[in-house]
């Protein structure tokens, strides 16, 4: 019984140290972040919606 909790401890330690290690290894990977350039000039608008339509369906 002592030797399978030996175990189970042991192979927790290994999971955490793992964990610990890919977690470093993510952060140290990772590219930064990039912020967005800037908008360059006027930024195209949305169409104006016609006021003129017609409810009345020709068929």
């Amino acid at each position: 019984m002592a030797d399978g909790h030996n175990a189970v401890v042991q192979i927790m330690q290994l999971i955490g140290h793992d964990k610990e290690s890919e977690e470093l290894a993510v952060q140290r990977l990772t590219p930064p972040l990039r912020a967005l350039p800037p908008p360059v000039g006027k930024q195209p608008s949305l169409p104006k919606p016609r006021e003129e339509l017609d409810d009345n369906i020709p068929f």
